[in-house]
């Protein structure tokens, strides 16, 4: 399944070569982690122009039935800003609500030219059976994605999932929200020697499963995006030790209902003087890698 993964996507990579940037920057990557509130919505910018969307953050709040998803507000517009009109890879990591809803705008205004699925135990949710029936009646080629699933966009940038584990249910089968948490699709994106290490809404126990699959090295990040935006049960003190990131950025929205990012995750990233940034108060956290260095810049203007 690897290797007709990896040829699906080589191919609609290429079948995109034309639509590539080739400006000064093109020998750079960028990541883009948005301001979508309380959920995850990322962008990936690959030096020759490749674009990766991984999740799209949350929809209205219960209160406001009527307002636009962070798709519409937030995804969508920095897109179309950027000039993307194509995207040549969209992944969900889980199916919560606060990753899934946004992709439907994605899907909805956006040439997509393939899908990777990290769903292990499907929610019956609206915005998820949505997702899965868009993608079918849009005739886009979907897979789903475990551990071993590799993204090559074919200008030096790789993207490695760790995570799901491969097979089985080590997490269990039920729909609680750790359970759906700890199935979530995490990837290592690789360019030259830097690494930048994104983990869905990963958990510890996720974390303990790939501390247990992969050795250290392997594992050490120039950058972390923290699993489940700064919550108390992710990043933990042994996982931080072996990632040992220069920088981690905290999806999380602004006075959000579940006080994240949690204080004690906080300690922990200052105990091994982690950089943090965080999007309820620095807006859209932006990494730059040239194949050889990092750098990590706000919207609202801080930088590293």
């Amino acid at each position: 399944m690897k290797r007709i993964l990896s040829c699906l996507i080589a191919i609609s990579i290429a079948a995109s070569l034309c639509s590539c940037s080739s400006d000064s920057n093109s020998r750079k990557l960028r990541i883009t982690v948005l301001d979508v509130g309380q959920g995850d919505g990322i962008v990936l910018q690959s030096p020759s122009g490749h674009v990766v969307v991984i999740d799209g953050g949350p929809g209205p709040k219960e209160d406001e039935p009527g307002k636009s998803t962070a798709g519409d507000e937030v995804v969508v517009p920095f897109l179309q800003h950027e000039g993307i009109g194509t995207v040549d890879v969209m992944v969900l990591t889980h199916p919560h609500e606060d990753h899934v809803t946004g992709l439907l705008a994605v899907l909805h205004s956006e040439r997509v030219l393939s899908v990777l699925d990290g769903t292990v135990v499907p929610l019956p949710t609206e915005h998820y059976k949505e997702f899965l029936t868009t993608i079918l009646d849009d005739n886009i080629p979907y897979r789903k994605v475990r551990r071993g699933t590799e993204i090559n966009l074919q200008d030096g940038v790789t993207l490695d999932c760790l995570s799901p584990p491969p097979t089985g249910l080590p997490f269990g089968a039920d729909l609680s929200n750790s359970t759906i948490n700890n199935y979530s699709a995490v990837f290592r994106v690789n360019y030259g020697s830097t690494r930048i290490l994104l983990d869905g809404d990963a958990q510890q126990e996720a974390e303990d499963n790939m501390l247990n699959a992969y050795g250290p090295g392997f594992l050490k990040a120039d950058v972390l995006k923290t699993g489940h935006h700064g919550s108390r049960n992710a990043s933990s003190a042994e996982w931080l030790d072996v990632v040992r990131p220069t920088f981690a950025v905290i999806s999380c929205g602004r006075h959000n209902l579940f006080g994240h990012p949690n204080k004690e995750t906080l300690d922990r990233l200052s105990a091994i003087r982690a950089r943090t940034f965080r999007t309820d108060q620095d807006g859209a956290v932006t990494i730059i890698s040239d194949g050889s260095s990092v750098s990590v810049t706000s919207f609202l203007g801080r930088g590293g």
